[in-house]
């Protein structure tokens, strides 16, 4: 692939029609992308011009109870919230964070009391009576999946204490409010089954959206996730409106961020999410490639990348459409704009369409897909062309010809289906917990001299010949796990993984019915046996590449 000379979004805004305000509106209809701020924390008022340069339409932020109310009943909201005026001021709107936590109620936990729900839903309504008027949403507590998420007795029964204060905060609210959102599950990632619990004891009918934090280094099966949560709602009531208020990751580098803020607002929008906020707008030193800005307001690729997918957002709703082709994502943004990735495949594009990168720089033909994506300007149409990739566990996770099975004690196969719990739905069984298999990551259990191990497997569709590439990454926890490649019963390779492996050199001649197994186990000892993992099957007579995992 071969890049012209960078010249940021003026390609993009070249090769499209906005105007000079940046573009047309954003549709009703499509999803609506902001950025989270930390004005609360103390980030200087000046970033808020950043963000304005950006032309991200909304922020998230907070005005913490303790500091709104710092005595009972006696509120600072107005001097408190020079944040939020000038958020509005600048004629962006803006949704809060607020945690139910005040020194001067239950102790300073999360209110568990009549007495303290009562006073938190009083701040939430008094936040809206005097702060400024583009408020759009208050989130309900920040995290509650996670460690310090809910504290105190309120932990100890979090699907009900939760749905209490989530009425009480309702209740309060809504009847001199009605167009503020009122956002409930607020989970770090997709947690399906958390939040299922919640809908359980009635938590749906007291929120306007359901918040999920999808962190992740990979985006490409995010919709998977999302669908289930929708099934979760549907069985509770009826879906309510998905808002991703954290999305990111702590990349290794500026340039997978960026690829990766085009990659999830494209998955999300096209899977119906209402709105979504990256975070955060900058950098912060514990989080080094999370920013748009670096700390100093510098810009970062994923600023570019922000703007480009602001400009993707306003040219239409978003679609899914992959052309049948399991090996790559497409989404489509209203009938000339598309963004594209996956196996290397050749591909053509009509003639007057432009092609550009994830910061808007210029890409000359020939054209050829992979990890990054490729945004097609001017037409939705698109032409595949021949690729060297047959089967990816990562692309193609959940779907044939891929399947995933536990080898259990006694040597018998258990075929593992979705489980949704607190966190990432994986493919498992509740019987082998905390054995696992997401799409980049899979874990072993049970004692290592008798394990349960962990089993995907290619079945070869036809006799065919092809090259394996595998990649796997140890955490540092753990003494190592054991890895092996088999073919139907014969072990081809074994090997223990104690930090990073990655072969492509693997050539294998499959009959059709042949089955093509990676099956982990736990080395000596068992506990922190998580491994990062990818398979790629590549076509005879291509050349096997490096798979990263």
């Amino acid at each position: 692939m071969r890049l012209g000379t960078p010249s940021g979004l003026g390609v993009l805004l070249a090769a499209v029609a906005f105007t000079a305000m940046g573009g047309p509106l954003r549709p009703a209809d499509a999803m609506e992308l902001g950025v989270q701020t930390h004005f609360s924390q103390g980030w200087p008022i000046e970033a808020l011009d950043e963000a304005v340069a950006l032309k991200a339409p909304a922020l998230r932020d907070s005005l913490p109870w303790n500091q709104g109310e710092p005595s009972r009943g006696t509120y600072a909201i107005k001097e408190r919230s020079s944040h939020i005026r000038a958020i509005c001021e600048a004629g962006l709107d803006v949704m809060l964070t607020l945690v139910p936590e005040n020194r001067n109620y239950d102790n300073g936990e999360t209110v568990h009391t009549d007495e303290g729900r009562r006073a938190f839903a009083d701040y939430v309504r008094a936040v809206l009576d005097q702060g400024p008027d583009c408020i759009v949403a208050v989130e309900i507590g920040n995290e509650i999946n996670g460690k310090g998420g809910i504290k105190g007795p309120a932990a100890q029964d979090v699907p009900h204490s939760y749905t209490a204060l989530l009425k009480a905060v309702y209740d309060a609210v809504k009847p001199d409010h009605p167009d503020v959102a009122i956002l409930g599950g607020s989970t770090n990632v997709i947690g399906t089954g958390f939040l299922e619990q919640l809908f359980e004891a009635g938590a749906l009918e007291a929120m306007d959206a359901v918040v999920v934090h999808p962190y992740r280094s990979h985006p490409e099966n995010v919709a998977l996730e999302l669908d289930r949560l929708k099934a979760a709602m549907a069985r509770h009531g009826g879906e309510k409106p998905i808002w991703a208020t954290e999305f990111s990751d702590n990349y290794a580098t500026p340039e997978l961020a960026a690829s990766g803020l085009v990659k999830m607002t494209a998955l999300m929008s096209a899977a119906g999410v209402e709105r979504a906020y990256w975070y955060a707008l900058r950098d912060q030193r514990w989080f080094r490639n999370m920013g748009l800005l670096r700390p100093n307001g510098a810009t970062k690729p994923a600023a570019r990348a922000f703007e480009l997918a602001q400009a993707l957002l306003r040219e239409g709703p978003a679609r899914s459409d992959d052309m049948g082709q399991s090996l790559i994502k497409r989404v489509v943004f209203g009938e000339t704009a598309q963004v594209v990735w996956g196996a290397p495949f050749a591909i053509e594009v009509p003639e007057g369409a432009r092609v550009v990168d994830v910061e808007g720089r210029e890409v000359r033909p020939p054209y050829r897909l992979g990890e990054d994506p490729l945004i097609v300007l001017g037409s939705a149409d698109l032409t595949l062309g021949s690729g060297p990739v047959v089967a990816d566990t990562l692309l193609q996770f959940a779907q044939e010809p891929w399947s995933y099975l536990a080898a259990t004690p006694k040597s018998k196969e258990e075929t593992l289906s979705m489980n949704d719990w607190e966190w990432t739905s994986y493919l498992g069984s509740r019987w082998l917990r905390p054995l696992r298999i997401n799409d980049s990551s899979l874990a072993p259990s049970g004692d290592p001299a008798d394990p349960n191990r962990p089993v995907v497997r290619y079945t070869a569709p036809a006799a065919q010949s092809v090259t394996l590439s595998a990649c796997f990454a140890k955490e540092e926890k753990g003494d190592g796990v054991e890895v092996e490649i088999r073919r139907n019963d014969e072990v081809l390779r074994s090997e223990t993984v104690t930090s990073d492996l990655s072969f492509d050199d693997l050539a294998l001649d499959l009959q059709a019915g042949d089955r093509l197994d990676l099956v982990v186990g736990p080395n000596k000892e068992n506990g922190g046996d998580v491994l990062r993992y990818r398979l790629r099957l590549f076509a005879p007579g291509e050349a096997a590449a490096p798979t990263p995992c």
